[in-house]
């Protein structure tokens, strides 16, 4: 059986087993020797180690919060967008090696993730008309783009229409 513990959680267990390790002969001799009864000593050991044990960790974790905090340490926070963007770029790949099936697949399911993500939308427009000649398709998703993007002037705006007045161009273009 594979264990995958982080060395943080196998630290942790090492400070419960070496607490407890040491807290029943603890109890045990303490019992023996006030009490006169060794079992009730180990067990109250027992039981007060384990409690000790949680409270040990309770305050370790918050100091090792307290300490990453003032030491300007924090998590990484990724907006949707960025975190995407990873796909995006295997779209992209694979727009240009003009595997287009599998491309759409993954612009499909960035745009399952975040819809109204503009260059997604851009990315699928080129895709389904570049490898598929489905201009409809191209032309919904680039007038999504006019509709979802906030500046006009942005160049995802300007790319879309740019796009868009070509295909609409070659769609007037009779064969």
């Amino acid at each position: 059986m594979v264990s995958n513990l982080s060395s943080e959680t196998v630290r942790k267990l090492f400070v419960c087993c070496l607490i407890l390790f040491f807290s029943v002969p603890f109890g045990y001799y303490y019992g023996s020797v006030y009490w006169g009864r060794p079992i009730l000593g180990a067990m109250s050991g027992l039981i007060l180690g384990s409690v000790t044990t949680v409270v040990m960790l309770i305050i370790v974790s918050k100091m090792a919060n307290f300490f990453a905090r003032i030491s300007g340490e924090r998590e990484a926070r990724f907006s949707l967008k960025e975190q995407l963007e990873s796909d995006m770029q295997q779209v992209r790949y694979h727009k240009m090696r003009k595997e287009y099936d599998v491309a759409l697949r993954k612009i499909n399911d960035v745009l399952g993730q975040d819809p109204d993500f503009p260059e997604a939308l851009f990315l699928k427009a080129q895709v389904v008309w570049e490898g598929f000649g489905n201009s409809a398709s191209a032309i919904s998703n680039l007038e999504k783009i006019k509709s979802v993007s906030d500046d006009r002037q942005s160049s995802i705006c300007r790319w879309a229409t740019a796009l868009l007045s070509e295909i609409k161009k070659e769609d007037s273009t009779p064969l």
